[in-house]
């Protein structure tokens, strides 16, 4: 299992993404904020971040092919 950290415009991300190639993002709406979620092949969630950017980044960063899910 890949267990990083990253400190992105000061935000703390902590990613666990098990055995896979693919991440799928996608758009999540809380009651003050809009996120970006980072979901595994198996549809677990391993992350989020507060830009689409950033979850793009830090997919490729864990050597994952991002994928959009609308």
């Amino acid at each position: 299992m890949i267990k990083e950290q990253y400190i992105i415009s000061d935000t703390f991300f902590d990613i666990s993404i098990k055995t896979a190639d693919e991440a799928y993002i996608r758009p999540e709406v809380t009651a003050d904020q809009k996120m970006w979620a980072i979901y595994d092949i198996n549809g677990e969630r391993v992350g989020e971040a507060n830009s689409r950017e950033v979850a793009m980044a830090v997919a490729f960063q864990n050597d994952l092919t991002p994928f959009n899910v609308h």
